[in-house]
């Protein structure tokens, strides 16, 4: 018997530490009940009794209540979950033990279940904080935000020195987007408890999210100073960083929070992100296939890895990548416009128009993606969705920074518009932390070193028109070095070249931030971007501030609208007074035209028939070999008409791809003309492509985009050429080459006098015949074909704005006398 006693009080004994007292009192009486002097449970019941008598009626006994406290403090939520029914019934006034049962609830995030409780527990006091507190949390869980900042709000009106409170309050503002609010009462937590890491860390990321990101950056290191271990603070460093565009310290900062949590697939991500910011594709490579491993089905892994794959050139594989996102989730935008812009660049120009459209279908203010198909579909001369798109124009871009600039000069001559498209794609694709400024050297005397920069530095349009520029270049005045980071070719034009400059250097490996260091080091004084927003573009490299004085030049017909660019090299006809403002950049006015020509670009030898052509051989030719999305259907109705007027007449256009010539010839069709008069040349090498000129009569020029380098093979080749002088620089090109050569009668100024000019000319053989004559005798002696003139006023412009900057004072307009 004695050991049933024994083993009897041990479990009276137990019961009474876990808090169930009226299990353990039973047990006590049985015990007496049979040896009613027993002083281990005489003693046990008088303690308890002692103890737990309530204070007043429907009150959970102090020792019952603690015991509760201590289980909760233990993390025994579940058990008290499953007992708290029960108690709720048998104590229903007890308002601390509602309280407690609702934090329990709030614990295993049964937010309507606490939020019941809790109430309770207000109603029987209005004033109780701690209820108020618990249940401003029950209903942020419940994503009832409205309701929790009443309840926090509340709480610090009634305890206006509660930090807790005032951190919930500023993190439900936060989460309601609320975050001048929120950063309101972050601040008044940290002015009660300064060490308070977390709010330190959100005020970080309010401040983030309302633009300051330098404040925010000092946020985030105030809660490392606090606790150097506090991994949300250094991933949310990382994020501002990038946001700043200081990647390497992005990159430095989560490097830190792997670290501290090696697992963090998103941290990985984002290190993936901040490597591929900063043009460090095989790091950014390793990292997304490391969250790829870690996380297989992450969708957003799979569209990073292929976007790091297309910046390493590697087109099918990038497909294969976004291909697997979209197959992970059929919906992802965009990665169906990553894919459009994949195909795009292998030549699958209609794959890559329903990619964009699928991209469209899943989110219709998809602007990226509606500007990429809109230019896809204008370089087919597709013109079916355009009355459709035409709505879309005036404001594509220039309210969000979502489009290429360039996308959008062949859809309007605006010349405003187009400079608020650049400005927001340049503050949002282009955001980096320029290299620290080094000490402001002395200038020197000479030779004065200038750095251009282009991806084309081989057999291409820029160095038909630079390579003179490059061997005319002062020696004893300039020092010439060359960043090529395009395809590394060794064709007649790359020998030109780097037998031209000074220095030449391959850095297509490196990244824009290594090659804006390496200028540096170079102590290049004047960059020179021959790319601006054109196919592989590094302008990320001027981001950085590769050089005291950049320039913008030949590549980009218009402002690139960045604040890192100080000058764009112009001439007055490209851009007349009225429109300066519409440049964010001071012009550098060269006397005659801006447009560099290469005054010995040969011509084959090749004397070409029209028959071999597929030309008619009496026939009255107009020509026009610009790229196919500089046409639009304004031109395409004068040129028809035209056609209509001048018997025998045909068009004969560039082949630029398969899908032209369908469309076209359609064009014409519906608009009675025999699709048999637009004839398509194939694309030859461009020695031979000059030759083939003399078989045309007339070249006639496009609207929006003017021929650029096409304008010159023209006049080069001897043959004339009409334009329309818009507004904008692209609009206004040929008009700088005619007037640089001498021939402002074919520069026209409405459509009207377009049509009519050209219909005089072809009616009339000796018209034509004379300016034919003019164009041969300028063609040596003006101007436009004098590379030698053209290098020596760019240097003078490149002197004015060197010395302005010598002189430490900002850059300013620049004329360049003749």
């Amino acid at each position: 018997m004695t050991q049933s006693v024994d083993k009897t009080l041990r479990d009276a004994a137990a019961l009474h530490k876990a808090g169930r007292i009226a299990e353990a009192v039973k047990l006590y009486q049985a015990v007496l009940t049979k040896f009613p002097k027993n002083p281990r449970a005489l003693n046990a019941l008088a303690q308890l009794k002692a103890v737990s008598a309530p204070a007043r009626p429907g009150q959970m006994p102090l020792a019952e209540f603690n015991a509760l406290k201590e289980r909760y403090q233990k993390g025994n939520f579940l058990d008290l979950a499953n007992q708290a029914q029960g108690l709720a019934n048998a104590f229903p006034k007890d308002k601390a033990l509602l309280n407690l049962l609702g934090s329990v609830f709030n614990q295993l995030n049964q937010a309507q279940a606490a939020i019941t409780l809790l109430s309770g527990a207000l109603r029987l006091d209005k004033f109780f904080i701690d209820a108020r507190f618990n249940l401003g949390i029950a209903h942020q869980k419940n994503q009832d935000l409205e309701n929790a900042i009443a309840c926090f709000q509340k709480v610090v009106e009634l305890a206006p020195n509660n930090s807790a409170a005032h951190f919930k309050l500023a993190n439900a503002f936060r989460a309601s987007s609320k975050f001048e609010k929120a950063i309101l009462h972050y601040k008044k937590t940290l002015a009660l408890e300064p060490n308070h890491a977390p709010a330190h860390c959100n005020l970080g990321l309010s401040l983030q999210a309302s633009g300051e990101i330098a404040q925010a950056i000092r946020q985030y290191q105030a809660a490392l100073e606090i606790d150097p271990k506090f991994v949300p603070a250094q991933g949310n460093l990382g994020t501002a960083m990038m946001a700043q565009g200081a990647f390497e310290s992005a990159i430095n900062a989560f490097l830190k929070t792997l670290k501290l949590q090696p697992g963090n697939y998103i941290t990985f991500l984002n290190l993936g992100r901040a490597y591929k910011e900063n043009g460090d594709f095989q790091a950014a490579f390793d990292a997304f296939s490391k969250v790829i491993s870690m996380q297989p089905d992450f969708s957003e892994a799979h569209n990073d890895l292929g976007l790091t794959l297309y910046g390493q050139g590697k087109l099918e594989n990038a497909l294969k990548s976004y291909q697997k996102a979209v197959d992970l989730n059929p919906n992802y935008a965009d990665a169906h416009n990553n894919m459009g812009v994949a195909h795009q660049e292998l030549g699958a120009v209609t794959r890559a128009i329903e990619s964009y459209q699928k991209a469209i279908a899943i989110n219709p203010n998809h602007l990226v993606a509606y500007g990429q198909k809109m230019f896809q579909q204008a370089s087919l001369c597709d013109w079916s969705a355009l009355q459709q798109d035409r709505a879309m124009i005036a404001t594509l871009g220039v309210n969000t920074p979502d489009v290429t600039p360039w996308n959008m000069l062949g859809f309007e001559d605006h010349p405003m518009r187009h400079l608020q498209r650049s400005k927001l794609f340049a503050e949002k694709k282009y955001n980096r932390q320029p290299l620290a400024e080094t000490a402001r050297p002395a200038p020197r005397a000479k030779p004065v070193r200038i750095g251009y920069f282009s991806a084309d530095f081989h057999d291409h349009a820029t160095m038909y028109l630079m390579a003179g520029v490059f061997e005319k270049h002062s020696k004893s005045d300039f020092e010439i070095y060359a960043y090529s980071y395009g395809p590394n070719t060794n064709d007649c034009m790359r020998k030109r070249l780097t037998a031209a400059v000074d220095k030449f250097h391959n850095v297509r490996q490196l990244s824009d931030f290594d090659i804006a260091a390496l200028a540096r080091d170079h102590e290049i004084d004047i960059a020179v971007d021959l790319k601006g927003y054109t196919q592989n573009t590094r302008l990320g490299i001027f981001a950085f501030k590769a050089a005291p004085i950049q320039i913008s030049y030949i590549g980009y017909p218009g402002s690139l609208g960045a604040p890192f660019i100080d000058y764009i090299i112009a001439d007055p006809v490209v851009i007349p007074r009225a429109y300066e403002s519409a440049y964010a950049e001071k012009i550098i006015f060269l006397p005659h035209s801006y447009q560099a020509n290469d005054d010995m670009r040969p011509i084959a030898n090749t004397v070409y028939s029209r028959s071999q052509l597929g030309l008619p051989e009496d026939a009255f030719v107009l020509c026009c070999f610009n790229n196919s999305y500089k046409i639009t259907p304004r031109e395409f109705d004068i040129w028809m008409r035209v056609l209509s007027q001048i018997e025998g007449s045909v068009l004969w256009l560039l082949e630029a791809n398969k899908w032209v010539s369908q469309n076209l010839r359609s064009a014409a069709q519906a608009r009675g003309i025999d699709p048999s008069r637009l004839i398509f040349a194939p694309k030859l090498a461009h020695d031979e492509h000059l030759a083939r000129h003399s078989c045309a009569d007339l070249f006639i020029d496009t609207f929006n985009v003017n021929a650029h380098t096409t304008a010159s093979d023209a006049l080069w080749a001897g043959l004339p050429l009409v334009t329309k002088a818009g507004k904008g620089f692209a609009a206004r090109v040929a008009a700088s080459l005619l007037t640089a050569i001498g021939l402002p009668e074919l520069i026209v100024e409405t459509e009207a006098a377009y049509e009519a000019l050209i219909l005089d000319l072809a009616r009339s053989p000796q018209q034509l015949q004379a300016v034919t004559k003019k164009l041969a005798q300028n063609r040596r002696t003006s101007p436009l074909f004098d590379a030698a003139l053209l290098t020596n006023h760019l240097e003078t412009g490149y002197r004015a704005a060197y010395q302005r900057w010598a002189e430490q004072k900002p850059p300013a307009h620049i004329r360049v006398g003749p």
